[in-house]
């Protein structure tokens, strides 16, 4: 293990709140203990608030879908990972399960 100062800790502590990698991903990179470095950053009283994750959006393309079985309540939606969802007419809570579901495929 690495003594570290604690200047040389809070310049890590800089380094990963401007790095926007989680801090397992962080500590890998920067070969860390991730337990030892989050002990030090509460011990150091440099404890952030947890970051949100920003949502993921994909831009969807609205035409016509090639499928013959597709009813004029049905929507034909291709993911940009290939799946293709034929959605039925679903409330807005039923379609985002739907779609987040489906994008865990492939």
């Amino acid at each position: 293990m690495i003594k570290r100062t604690q200047a040389q800790w809070r310049a890590l502590f800089t380094s990963f709140d401007q790095s926007g990698l989680s801090a397992a991903a962080f500590c890998k990179e920067n070969k860390l203990c991730p337990k030892y470095f989050s002990l030090r950053r509460k011990q150091l009283g440099d404890v952030k608030p947890k970051r949100k994750r920003k949502p993921q959006f994909s831009r969807v393309e609205i035409s016509g879908c090639s499928k013959p079985s597709i009813s004029e309540r049905e929507c034909c939606i291709i993911l940009p990972n290939g799946v293709t969802v034929i959605v039925p007419d679903l409330s807005k809570d039923q379609l985002n399960e739907l779609l987040h579901s489906a994008m865990q495929l492939k």
